[in-house]
């Protein structure tokens, strides 16, 4: 494997370890989804707008008339306003799941967009990450009967424009960097959703704050800038395979912190997408 090529593999797999803290940082915080995505974005575009500052580098305005920055911008945070809402509508092993449909999404869409060839492997292994998704949330009630129309509307919804922040942040990673990038969208993201703060009834407290500055830091700021920075030299279709380690690190991270066991058939879905992971990178040595 080219080392490019391997450094794409390891951002990607870092990248989605860190995403995992997600639901830790928004349990230890407890505000409402909006206000904290704002908060987090905010404090992300900060660190950023710091990091170029000490580092000198210039920032062209005109990043934020691209058309691919602003996709990447608005699909991010719809997929974030989607997610929340259906897991207000249903258990989150179902909000999980369908969100998890992206990497399905995208292995449809990106042979069109990209023109790469859809390999017999990538399906067979999209096919072992959900299957490792569907065992590690399989715990939690999973009843279809259950859900509302709308709930899976909005499920389904939060998964298809996940994958179009994938496709739209390769398509934009051929003029910016990852950082660059990432600072755009960041700071777009932010200002969507910074009117939540002013509207939207919240508790704000200094260990909040302090929690949400370091979320925006780590979250925002390293992991979506190795999410991006990855995708320029990854396979679409690959990196849908390896964002399953989200979710699969969420569990740990539970089970670490919160002492949520998991249980066997959480260890096997966790072994299905490390499995899948792997012959993805392998197949490209």
């Amino acid at each position: 494997m080219k080392p490019l090529h391997l450094k794409g593999y390891m951002q990607l797999v870092l990248s989605g370890l860190i995403f995992g803290f997600n639901g830790v940082f928004q349990r230890w915080i407890d505000m409402p989804a909006p206000v904290l995505l704002a908060f987090r974005f905010l404090f992300g575009a900060f660190a950023l707008y710091i990091y170029f500052l000490l580092t000198k580098e210039k920032i062209s305005l005109s990043g934020f008339k691209d058309k691919n920055v602003l996709a990447v911008a608005i699909f991010n945070t719809l997929t974030a306003v989607l997610f929340f809402y259906a897991l207000s509508m249903t258990t989150i092993a179902n909000a999980e799941i369908l969100l998890y449909t992206a990497p399905v999404f995208l292995v449809v869409l990106s042979p069109a967009i990209f023109h790469e060839k859809l390999e017999k492997m990538t399906i067979i292994n999209l096919l072992i990450a959900f299957l490792g998704v569907i065992l590690i949330f399989s715990n939690t009630k999973i009843a279809l009967s259950n859900y509302t129309l709308k709930g899976i509307m909005l499920g389904l919804s939060a998964g298809f424009v996940f994958s179009l922040t994938f496709i739209f942040g390769k398509l934009a990673r051929t003029e910016f960097s990852g950082m660059k990038l990432n600072f755009y969208q960041v700071l777009i993201s932010a200002l969507i959703l910074l009117p939540t703060i002013f509207f939207v009834s919240y508790h704000m407290t200094v260990d909040k704050f302090v929690l949400l500055i370091i979320m925006g830091v780590i979250m925002t700021t390293i992991s979506m800038s190795l999410f991006l920075g990855g995708l320029k030299s990854v396979k679409a279709q690959h990196a849908g395979i390896i964002s399953y380690f989200e979710p699969l690190s969420a569990v740990i991270y539970a089970a670490l912190l919160f002492g949520e066991i998991p249980t066997f058939s959480t260890l096997i879905g966790g072994a299905l997408i490390i499995y899948a992971g792997y012959s993805v990178i392998k197949k490209e040595e």
